[in-house]
């Protein structure tokens, strides 16, 4: 129930406004390119742990 009252109002939001986008990307890459205008200038994603690895394709751990 609470995971409705947190996805509910997101889920109506995509049905009535069709012209905000949703950015797909491959499993197991670092998100969508688009997720970096969210950063400000100067600032970069970090690697949450020390496992991971970054490469151009996709992130293993």
């Amino acid at each position: 129930e609470a995971s409705w009252n947190y996805f509910d109002p997101i889920l109506k939001l995509w049905n009535a406004r069709t012209d905000i986008p949703l950015y797909g990307y491959p499993a197991g890459t670092w998100g969508p390119l688009e997720s970096n205008l969210i950063m400000e200038k100067g600032h970069t994603w970090t690697n949450p742990c020390k496992n991971l690895t970054n490469t151009d394709l996709y992130c293993e751990l």
